[in-house]
């Protein structure tokens, strides 16, 4: 018995001492300039105010992450978790966010202009005050995003999702928004003027104050239900009804 339990003991301890131990998870590297690292995890890491330009983060792990005036401009982050990630202040400019989930980050008062968020998941992401001109959100699930003040001039949001988004105050000139669902979302104060509203759905938004000055909303389905007629440009004109257009 007592030879069983010393093999017994030996086999538990042994590997320890002959180097067979489970090594650690290794660092990440720095966020430094050009740095690489494909599915590298900086899950609740504080680091404000890096240098990371040209960086390379696809699929990594940022969850929860303090990097409130970093600068990573110019860098992928395509499919990358930045989950309740701090990017505050922060220059990310000329990013690709593609398929990325940002779910609840906070991005206010960000430099986030000509960045790519097609197809990402930004469910309750705070973009309050970003700079977001000429980005494009095409497909984005963007359900109660926070866009309030932010300068949305140019950026493409074809196809979003949108649902209880908050517009309040934002700047939306010139802005795609074909076929966007912004289902009873608030866009008190917006500027949409020349935007793109084709096919859009405002089902139940608010829009007091609101500025649809050369907005097109052909095809849209307005905040009471009914579809803007074709050539409908700074207001929405009902369609008539027809025989046809009543036809169950």
């Amino acid at each position: 018995m007592k030879y069983f339990l010393s093999l017994l003991i030996l086999f538990l301890y042994l590997p320890s001492y002959i180097g067979f131990a489970e090594e650690p998870t290794p660092e990440p590297p720095a966020l430094t300039p050009d740095v690489r690292c494909y599915g590298c995890d900086y899950t609740g890491v504080f680091l404000s105010r890096s240098q990371a330009p040209r960086g390379i983060f696809t699929k990594a792990l940022f969850f929860r992450a303090t990097l409130t005036g970093s600068n990573f401009v110019h860098s992928d982050f395509e499919e990358a978790d930045l989950t309740q990630a701090s990017l505050r202040d922060a220059n990310l400019s000329h990013c690709k966010f593609t398929k990325a989930d940002l779910t609840k980050a906070i991005l206010s008062n960000s430099n986030s202009s000509e960045s790519n968020f097609d197809q990402a998941t930004l469910d309750r992401t705070n973009f309050s005050g970003a700079i977001l001109m000429q980005s494009t959100f095409v497909q984005a699930q963007m359900e109660a995003v926070n866009l309030s003040q932010a300068d949305l001039r140019g950026s493409d949001l074809e196809k979003a999702m949108v649902y209880r988004g908050n517009f309040k105050n934002a700047d939306l000139r010139g802005a795609n928004l074909t076929n966007t669902v912004m289902y009873q979302a608030d866009l008190r104060g917006a500027n949409f003027s020349n935007a793109k509203l084709n096919g859009a759905l405002l089902y139940e938004a608010k829009i007091d104050s609101a500025n649809f000055t050369g907005a097109d909303l052909s095809g849209a389905r307005w905040i009471d239900g009914d579809i803007c007629a074709a050539g409908s440009i700074g207001a929405c004109n009902k369609r008539e009804m027809t025989a046809e257009t009543v036809k169950p």
